[in-house]
């Protein structure tokens, strides 16, 4: 019986990719943030096809920038970090 994750995905015909190591910062925050999201959304969500995904995926950013806790807020969501900045600097909120 395989005993680790690369053994199993052999044992079904699958291996894992490896990826060269982030150079800069903002690359090095991009594969954070996409392990993260792949981790807390995609993967628990056990969907079927892209298209399952594709249509799940706007109700998953809502919930991760209005609700979801994060280590590098103080464990507040995005939307509330940003709110409670936008206070203390005393500044009018930014639009894209």
């Amino acid at each position: 019986m395989a005993t680790s994750v690369p053994a199993v995905g052999a044992a079904h015909g699958t291996h894992a990719l490896s990826h060269p190591p982030a150079k800069s910062a903002v690359e090095r925050f991009g594969r954070s943030f996409f392990g993260s999201f792949k981790r807390d959304y995609v993967y628990q969500a056990c969907l079927k096809t892209l298209d399952e995904v594709g249509r799940q995926l706007p109700a998953w950013i809502d919930h991760y920038n209005q609700e979801a806790p994060h280590s590098a807020l103080d464990m507040r969501a995005p939307a509330a970090f940003y709110a409670a900045w936008l206070v203390t600097n005393k500044t009018r909120p930014v639009h894209n």
